[in-house]
């Protein structure tokens, strides 16, 4: 059985923001893009959040497990490679 996987903002002082759950698969990683957004991936879904964790974008990834989530140079897109070796590209836009 998979496990949840959630990811947590905190205000500068420490006190927690909020908790967003990312996908029912496992967790991968955390993108910023250095203008605000985050992109959290899972195994099975991308999320793209601003930086107090509202909802932007959402991308389900499918049967095929995501390895890595990568926003393109210019941020506007963002390039998921899956276990088959299938690098899919989106705009990262809402």
């Amino acid at each position: 059985m998979r496990e949840i996987s959630f990811f947590k903002f905190w205000l500068k002082d420490g006190s927690p923001i909020k908790r967003v759950k990312i996908g029912i698969g496992e967790y991968r990683n955390n993108r910023w893009d250095g203008k605000g957004y985050d992109m959290l991936s899972a195994s099975d879904k991308v999320l793209v959040v601003d930086s107090t964790a509202n909802f932007v974008k959402m991308i389900d990834v499918g049967a095929y497990d995501a390895l890595v989530a990568q926003w393109s140079i210019d941020r506007f897109l963002i390039l998921i490679s899956d276990q088959r070796g299938v690098i899919r590209v989106f705009k990262a836009g809402g």
